[in-house]
């Protein structure tokens, strides 16, 4: 460590070699891609969970929507609509309590979180490579 302070004496101009901005540069820019494209595969990992989240969650809705009978009542508005106006309050309130609830909100939760993935993953797939023509406006 003394032999590195004694071959540079204070005051003395060192010189840069030649091409030494740019290579700093050039690989700022490169571990800013790799890091761009660390958290796209992340990105891509979380939307492809998201995805694997959403196919139960819209199986378990099919399923509720299926087994309360939700269909039974919904066809009844297409055969019979007068009997809809004149029990209107009693047919609503039936459709509330045979809907399902938890599933349709696990539902949307997992559409949302496929949604929100995909918004970032394009996102960071454009700051990777902007000049990409999946995504170019045509004009």
């Amino acid at each position: 460590m003394e032999n590195y302070f004694t071959q540079f004496p204070a005051g003395q101009k060192i010189e840069a070699p030649d091409g030494l901005l740019d290579k700093v540069m050039s690989r700022i820019i490169a571990e800013k891609r790799l890091r761009l494209r660390r958290r796209l595969f992340g990105i891509l990992m979380l939307l492809l969970a998201s995805i694997a989240g959403a196919v139960p969650a819209g199986q378990a809705f099919w399923n509720d929507v299926t087994g309360s009978g939700l269909n039974l009542y919904l066809t009844l508005a297409f055969y019979d609509w007068s009997a809809i106006l004149n029990n209107w309050q009693d047919f609503s309130f039936t459709i509330l309590e045979s809907l399902p609830v938890i599933s349709a909100a696990a539902l949307l939760g997992a559409g949302l979180a496929v949604l929100l993935t995909l918004k970032y993953a394009i996102q960071y797939y454009e700051k990777i490579s902007p000049s990409s023509l999946l995504f170019k406006t045509i004009n």
